[in-house]
């Protein structure tokens, strides 16, 4: 798998070129082009912030800043996973045709759901200007934690990308899964809400907060959540042996399956 990964890496200008160009031809003809995805966010974000912060009895300036910051990064976490599961599926002419590492279109599915992200980051700058974190020495640890929640997202790709290959209903379990995951995981709710509470199984035995927390925590100007670190890293360093074995075993059965 690292021959591959490392074959796939030094394509990296391919994968930002096709990626660049499969996110213009989705919004060909369009007079703002991928910006209409950060619009739709941002239209969501303004309903549904002041509206929640309200019905929690929360201050809307920290509930608002809390909220957008989490679902700018929860859209990049469930639209990268969504992608992985077809992957090699959309793939099957070029893995048919021509010889590339299949680390390659992983990489692409990440560059091209890390172009939309940095659309939508744009959000997040916006919030953070008239909402700015209580301490900005702590923004710092947000690229360590985008390490983090990357790495964590391309070991679950690779597992993701090659079980669809081979049981197709896969990518509309997961659409649901992460439908749901999206209520049970504090993005419109707090963590601390349920903290003394037996729903405290939501955030203590969910990896989706962690991944979300080591991004988050950070850009609000919180300290480092160490508990969210050291579980994304753990998670980072289990999942790369997981999906490091099942890659390297089924690996040449990718061309069959597609």
């Amino acid at each position: 798998m690292l021959s591959d990964v490392f074959e796939g890496m030094r394509s990296w200008h391919l994968c930002l070129f096709m990626a660049w160009e499969e996110t213009k031809q989705k919004y060909r003809r369009s007079l703002l082009g991928p910006f209409w995805i950060t619009i739709n966010s941002a239209v969501f974000m303004l309903a549904m912030g002041p509206l929640y912060g309200t019905l929690m009895k929360q201050p809307i300036a920290n509930y608002f800043q809390y909220f957008a910051v989490g679902y700018v990064v929860w859209n990049f976490i469930a639209s990268y996973l969504n992608d992985s599961c077809g992957i090699f599926i959309s793939a099957e002419g070029y893995i048919k045709q021509i010889k590339l590492p299949y680390t390659f279109y992983l990489f692409k599915a990440l560059a091209k759901n890390s172009i939309i992200f940095a659309h939508n980051f744009i959000i997040i700058l916006i919030v953070l200007v008239f909402f700015p974190p209580d301490n900005l020495a702590y923004v710092l640890f947000a690229p360590l934690g985008g390490v983090l929640l990357v790495g964590n997202l391309f070991w679950m790709s690779v597992l993701l990308s090659i079980i669809s290959i081979r049981f197709r209903d896969i990518p509309q379990i997961l659409s649901n899964i992460l439908q749901l995951l999206f209520f049970l995981t504090p993005i419109m709710w707090y963590s601390t809400m349920v903290a003394e509470s037996r729903s405290s199984i939501l955030v203590n035995f969910n990896p989706a907060y962690y991944m979300l927390e080591v991004v988050r925590g950070p850009l609000l100007g919180e300290p480092p959540n160490m508990l969210a670190f050291k579980v994304a890293g753990l998670m980072l360093f289990i999942g790369f042996f997981i999906s490091g074995a099942i890659f390297s075993k089924y690996r040449s059965k990718i061309s069959y399956w597609v």
